[in-house]
């Protein structure tokens, strides 16, 4: 999706990213199962790898608390937040999650409650390092 206003405003594609999270005790959520709630988690940062946990169960389902949903990607089970991130990239950049053959990475930070902040993208291909992409 791309934007632009007469005002001047410079127009962007706004990249949804699912963050892959390594789950540590955290339970996947049965489909239709209507009276198990999701557990909420914590984030934190452990060497090269965003891990989550399960936080305290509140007393009322709260929809602000992180949660994660797991998926199938070529036959392997990831763990995901369940609310993409959301990463803006100016109209002029060809679109990195178009990329064949490379994964696309975002470098975070993490704050105490909610969503993972993006500061910058990367590419991978297979083990090669992470190059940083050019958004400017």
């Amino acid at each position: 999706m791309s934007s632009s206003t007469s005002s001047g405003e410079i127009g962007c594609l706004v990249q949804k990213l699912c963050a892959v999270v390594e789950p540590r005790g955290v339970r996947e959520t049965k489909p239709g199962l209507v009276s198990q709630q999701p557990q909420p988690i914590n984030l934190r940062v452990e060497g090269d790898r965003l891990v989550a946990e399960p936080a305290a169960r509140p007393e009322y389902y709260d929809p602000s608390d992180l949660h994660l949903r797991f998926i199938d990607r070529r036959g392997e089970k990831l763990a995901v937040l369940a609310e993409p991130v959301a990463f803006f990239i100016p109209e002029h950049i060809p679109d990195p999650s178009r990329l064949q053959g490379e994964e696309l990475w975002a470098e975070v930070t993490i704050p105490k409650k909610g969503l993972p902040r993006p500061i910058r993208l990367g590419v991978k291909k297979g083990t090669d390092p992470i190059i940083p992409l050019d958004l400017k």
